[in-house]
């Protein structure tokens, strides 16, 4: 069953879009540098009051600091407000382990960039997501066999799955796709042609999710979930009580689309991953945080940010990322990577 109520929802004095906050609760920390880069700026167009280095929180004076919080919090998204939980209710449980990535690949022009640029910092326990049929495009189960034996005579030890909308092409994919393919994942946003079954109600969306798995299990491969993110933060969206642990036990894995959330700031992006947490009970390697470099799509940003959301994350132990790229950004993908220490 689903929440009632988000676990921060009956904090005193906080509520969404207000000014109304609980001071008496420490910012989010950042994590240690965990790149090989000597550091690791955030764009000051989207640094949140709450990672103000001391040497300047402490000069502040305190009309000033309560002023800019109070336009932090009203500050919109397009999506909705977002209301930050108190995540800092929760254990601080920062992860040394290795970053692991899911590479999602789309086209042939993805698999030659992978092949050519990104090869050189792929990882074990890396993994690629070929997608096709997404939103209104049509499933192509022969480019998806193709992709997957160009990129396994390569990656010989990575595993390879792949993606779709809609639960009919979940269906077709579960048919047709070939070994070295190894899980099929049931993409889950709203507004696509090729999903007309979703719904933000939760017990609909689970009865959704059960059918893609037992869809996708019938042919003997491992079935995820790629489910919209929104319901994490954004408050218009809580009356439908998401639960992603709930979501998560109905499949093998989850990919969380947390992406607009690291385009609003590092400081959300951990936000989302304290209510990941709460939801699932820790961190584990069955459920990922998604970030965008292209800074073409709507959540899209630029390596450095990515890092630092990056950073924020694993500060509260996620050490598992879906790294959404284009390539005509391969740059910043390979950047991203980089930065990790690869």
């Amino acid at each position: 069953m689903g929440k009632a109520l988000r676990p921060y929802s009956t904090a005193p004095l906080r509520r969404s879009g207000s000014c109304f906050r609980d001071f008496s609760r420490p910012p989010l920390p950042l994590p240690p540098d965990i790149t090989s880069r000597p550091e690791l700026p955030i764009p000051r167009s989207v640094l949140p009051i709450g990672v103000f280095p001391d040497v300047i929180r402490n000069f502040l004076p305190a009309v000033l600091l309560l002023a800019l919080s109070c336009l932090a919090a009203l500050s919109p998204t397009s999506a909705g407000a977002l209301d930050l939980p108190e995540a800092s209710r929760l254990p601080l449980i920062a992860t040394d382990q290795p970053a692991s990535l899911t590479i999602p690949v789309y086209n042939q022009a993805g698999v030659k960039a992978v092949l050519t640029t990104l090869g050189a910092y792929v990882r074990p326990g890396d993994s690629f997501l070929l997608i096709s049929g997404n939103n209104a495009k049509a499933l192509d189960v022969g480019w998806l066999n193709q992709a997957a034996a160009e990129l396994k005579a390569r990656f010989p030890d990575n595993r390879i799955v792949a993606g779709t909308a809609g639960l009919a092409n979940v269906g077709l994919a579960a048919q047709g796709v070939l070994s070295p393919i190894e899980e099929v994942v049931y993409i889950y946003e709203p507004n696509m042609a090729n999903e007309p079954e979703f719904t933000w109600d939760f017990e609909g969306t689970l009865a959704h999710v059960r059918e893609a798995a037992a869809a996708i299990r019938g042919h003997s491969l491992a079935a995820a979930v790629k489910p919209t993110g929104r319901p994490l933060l954004q408050a218009y969206l809580f009356k439908y009580a998401w639960d992603y642990g709930s979501l998560g036990q109905q499949v093998d894995r989850t990919y969380v689309q947390t992406q607009t959330y690291c385009k609003k700031s590092p400081e959300t992006f951990a936000a989302a991953a304290a209510e990941l947490i709460s939801d699932y009970g820790a961190p584990g390697p069955a459920w990922s945080m998604e970030l965008s470099m292209d800074p073409e799509s709507i959540n899209g940003v630029l390596a450095d940010q990515a890092l630092a959301c990056a950073q924020a994350a694993r500060a509260w132990g996620v050490s598992q990322f879906l790294m959404w790229w284009s390539p005509a950004y391969v740059g910043e993908a390979a950047a991203f990577m980089a930065g990790l220490g690869r």
